[in-house]
This record gives C-alpha cells, structure tokens and sequence, in this order.
C-alpha cells in the first residue's frame, strides 16, 4: 500500500506487504463483484499468469452480465514489489494463455 493520498494523488511510498496478500486479492475481488453489480465498468489490473487465478473475475462479470476483455502487457516491465529476477522469470515461465472459456472452469492447484 501506499502510505498516503492527497489530492487525489499518491504521495509517499509504496511498501508491499506479502502477508496480507490473500486479503488484498478478497477485497479486490469484493470491490470488483460490487462494482459490476452496479453495472459499472472494471479494470483488474493483477498479475495473472494462469486460467484459474481469473475465474472468480471472469465468473463476477458473468453473473452481473458484463463483457470481458482479456488484455495482457507482456513487455519487459520493471515491478515495484522487490520481487527478484529468477522469481520472475519462473513466473513467465509459468504462463498460460488466457481463454474465457477455460477461465470459466479453472481450478486452482490446491482444488484438484
């Protein structure tokens, strides 16, 4: 997060904090389901590399009947999380194409 906002303006700076990544990623996905209920358009901008880290996006957007559009930045970006090189060639390594279809059945591995 970062440490503060003013003006409708990032100020500060941002420190990632690993632990509350399952929680970040719940309430990300909260706001998202909300926002679509209301018919209002989303951007999820996340690092998914597999089908099933977007099901439960793809699945919100169903259910509130809104269009989804996959775009992928697969350029050579610099992070802001510290994450070390070899990790984040692994997880290029590690991607998958992304498909509605397959998005809309995917399981995650601890679910198989």
């Amino acid at each position: 997060a970062f440490t503060g906002v003013k003006d409708g303006k990032v100020t500060g700076v941002y420190v990632f904090n690993g632990a509350k990544l399952a929680e970040f990623h719940a309430a990300n996905l909260k706001r998202t389901t909300e926002a679509l209920q209301r018919g209002q358009s989303v951007i999820v901008d996340n690092t998914n590399l597999q089908n099933w880290q977007i099901t439960p996006y793809v699945l919100a957007a169903d259910a509130a009947g809104a269009d989804v559009l996959i775009v992928r930045c697969d350029g050579g970006y610099q992070g802001v999380h510290g994450v070390p090189a070899d990790r984040v060639e692994a997880m290029r390594k590690s991607m998958e194409t992304l498909d509605l279809e397959k998005a809309r059945t995917a399981k995650a591995p601890w679910e198989k």
